[in-house]
């Protein structure tokens, strides 16, 4: 009986645990920078990381969140070489000298919640 206990123990805690990233077809490097990003929030509401295509690669936007009006999103490679910022105080589009809005959006990799 105490192993079936430790059993559905073990399990509940994987699943809890797993339910952080939505999917799991990202660098290890991603994978490390969204566990310091979200130990570092400035805002809870609003903050994630989403995954576009852009430049033919995929890239991340780490969004802070909206309790702050000059917040910038930080835009990384999946290698993590940061290509720039969008928004913030100076309300900036471009990385890497293009527009941002022609990244397609993929997916919402991870979001407070």
């Amino acid at each position: 009986m105490k192993n079936i206990i430790y059993f559905l123990l073990s399990l509940s805690f994987l699943v809890y645990s797993c339910k952080d990233f939505k999917y799991k077809n990202i660098s290890d490097c991603i994978h490390d920078e969204i566990n310091l990003f979200k130990n570092n929030l400035s805002c809870e509401q609003g903050s994630a990381v989403g995954e576009y295509r852009f430049q033919e690669q995929l890239v991340y936007v780490f969004t802070e969140g909206n309790c702050g009006a000059d917040f910038a999103a930080e835009v990384k490679d999946s290698e993590c070489n940061s290509l720039g910022f969008l928004s913030g105080i100076s309300g900036n589009t471009i990385i890497n000298n293009e527009d941002f809005s022609n990244a397609t959006f993929l997916q919402i990799i991870w979001q407070f919640e």
